[in-house]
C-alpha cells in the first residue's frame, strides 16, 4: 500500500478578518498584555484568533518522525466559563483547530507529511479527563484518607469554590472565614500534591480540594453503610443489617467488612446512585477537572460562622445553588455547627429542613442530597478551566488525533508503524504504553 498522501491545512482566518467577539480579541493581545484570568471566558484557540502558524511545525507540515515524536512549545488553549462547559464542551472539542504546539506521533510519517487539523471525537476529552480524576480519586483515597475527615474535606471543597485553589496559601486560610482547623487538612493534601509533581504530572491544588471532597465523602458513606463508621440510621439499614444479630446469636460473622466487594457495592449503588453517578446535575454528582489555580489570594465572601442566614443565602446564588441545594450542606460550611444552626433558624427553609430531617433516617436520600449539591457548588468555582489541562494530543496514523494522558495508559497500536499498515493490522500488531 502506498504511504499516506499529504494534506494541507485549511486557511486559518486571514490577519484583516477580526476576531468574532471582544473576549478572543482580548486573547488576540500579546500574552504579556493579556491576564491569565482572561482564558475563562470563551472555548477558543488562541493561536487562530493571533494568525499565527505553529513555530514548531511550520504551515502544519510534520518532519519525519521517529518511533514517537515530541514537539514542545506553546499551546492552544480551549477555554469555558462554568456555565458553558457543561453545554459547549461537546460542541467546542467537537470543531477541528491547528495542530497543538506539544503533540506526540505514534509511529513514523512520511517526510513532509501535513497533519491534518485537530479533532478529537466529542467524547474523547470527556472520557479521558474522567480518568484522570479517577486516577486522582484513587490518589487521594491512598495518601490522605485515614487522615482527612470526610467533613472537613468537604469544608475545603465548598470554601474554596471561587478562590481557585488558594486555601493552599497559609493567609488565604487565616483570613476566609470558616477555614478554622483546615491548616492541617491543606497540609494532608501537600502529599497529593507533591506526589503528582514528584512523577511530573499536572494537577492543580483546586482539583485536589474539589475531587478531595466528593472521594473522601463517597468513601466515608460506603463505610458507613457497611457498617465500619459511625452512621445515623439504625443498625438494621445497614448492609445486611437484618441478619447481623440472628448471626451475631449463631457465633457466624456476616457484617459487611469490605467496601471493594462486588456484591456489597451493588447493594449500595441501589441505594447512593447519586453519589456514584458521574452525571451532572441532581441526578448525579459530576465534578469535572481542570481547573487552573490562582497564583495569588483572592477576597473571599463566605458569611462564615457568625454569619446571617441572608448573607449565607446570598453566598448560595454566587455559587449556583437553590436554597433546596443550600440545606444539606449547612452542617459542613461551619467547624461547630453554627451555620446550620443560623439556617435552620429560618423560616423561608424551615420545611426544607423538616423533609431532610424525616428522610435521614435511612441511608442513602441524604448522601445523595448532599453529593448533588457539593458537585454543583464545586462546578461553579472554574474560574479557570482549560479543558486540556491534562490532555497530552498524539498523532496515530491511520486513526487520526488521541487524546492521551500522563499516565500510564496502555494504547492499542504499533511501536514501529510501518508505512502502509491499516489502522487494523496496526492495532494488532503490539502494545504501545504511555
Amino acid at each position: 500500500m502506498p504511504p499516506l498522501a499529504a494534506t494541507t491545512l485549511s486557511p486559518v482566518r486571514p490577519p484583516s478578518a477580526p476576531c468574532p467577539n471582544r473576549a478572543q480579541h482580548a486573547l488576540a493581545r500579546p500574552p504579556a498584555a493579556r491576564p491569565r484570568l482572561m482564558r475563562n471566558k470563551v472555548a477558543v484557540f488562541a493561536a487562530e484568533c493571533r494568525h499565527e502558524t505553529i513555530p514548531s511545525t511550520p504551515s502544519g507540515t510534520a518532519p519525519a518522525a521517529e518511533t514517537v515524536e515530541q514537539h514542545s512549545g506553546r499551546r492552544g488553549i480551549l477555554a469555558a466559563s462554568t456555565a458553558a462547559a457543561t453545554l459547549s464542551l461537546s460542541n467546542a472539542i467537537a470543531g477541528a483547530f491547528l495542530p497543538p504546539d506539544e503533540y506526540e506521533v505514534i509511529g513514523t510519517l512520511p517526510e513532509n507529511y501535513s497533519l491534518p487539523p485537530v479533532r478529537f471525537s466529542p467524547n474523547a476529552i470527556k472520557v479521558s479527563q474522567l480518568r484522570y480524576q479517577q486516577y486522582l480519586e484513587e490518589k487521594i483515597v491512598e495518601l490522605v484518607a485515614d487522615d482527612v475527615p470526610y467533613q472537613d474535606a468537604l469544608r475545603v471543597g465548598l470554601l474554596d469554590a471561587g478562590l481557585a485553589g488558594t486555601l493552599r496559601f497559609e493567609d488565604q486560610l487565616a483570613t476566609t472565614p470558616g477555614c478554622e482547623g483546615l491548616a492541617e487538612v491543606v497540609a494532608q493534601y501537600g502529599k497529593v500534591k507533591a506526589y503528582f509533581d514528584e512523577n511530573n504530572l499536572p494537577m492543580s491544588w483546586s482539583d485536589i480540594f474539589a475531587v478531595g471532597g466528593y472521594c473522601l465523602a463517597k468513601r466515608a458513606f460506603q463505610r458507613q453503610y457497611c457498617g465500619l463508621e459511625p452512621h445515623r440510621f439504625e443498625a438494621r439499614y445497614e448492609y445486611k443489617g437484618p441478619l447481623i444479630s440472628l448471626d451475631s446469636a449463631r457465633g457466624i460473622q456476616s457484617k459487611c467488612t469490605d467496601i471493594t466487594d462486588e456484591e456489597f457495592l451493588g447493594d449500595w449503588l441501589l441505594l447512593y446512585q447519586v453519589v456514584a453517578s458521574r452525571a451532572a446535575g441532581a441526578g448525579g454528582s459530576q465534578i469535572n477537572i481542570g481547573r487552573l489555580d490562582s497564583p495569588d489570594a483572592l477576597d473571599s465572601f463566605s458569611p462564615g460562622p457568625g454569619g446571617t442566614a441572608d448573607e449565607w443565602k446570598a453566598w448560595a446564588r454566587k455559587r449556583k445553588l437553590t436554597l433546596t441545594d443550600l440545606v444539606p450542606l449547612s452542617s459542613f460550611l461551619s467547624a461547630g455547627g453554627e451555620v446550620d444552626a443560623t439556617l435552620r433558624g429560618d423560616p423561608q427553609l424551615a420545611k426544607a429542613f423538616t423533609d431532610l430531617d424525616a428522610n435521614a433516617a435511612f441511608p442513602g436520600i441524604l448522601e445523595n442530597k448532599i453529593s448533588a449539591a457539593y458537585a454543583k457548588c464545586v462546578r461553579s468555582n472554574i474560574t479557570l478551566l482549560d479543558a486540556e489541562a491534562y490532555i497530552r494530543p498524539a498523532f496515530l496514523p491511520g486513526s487520526g488525533w488521541l487524546a492521551l494522558l500522563p499516565i500510564p495508559t496502555a494504547v492499542r497500536s504499533c511501536q514501529l508503524l510501518e508505512e502502509g499498515y491499516t489502522r487494523g493490522a496496526a492495532l494488532g500488531k503490539c502494545d504501545f504504553f504511555f
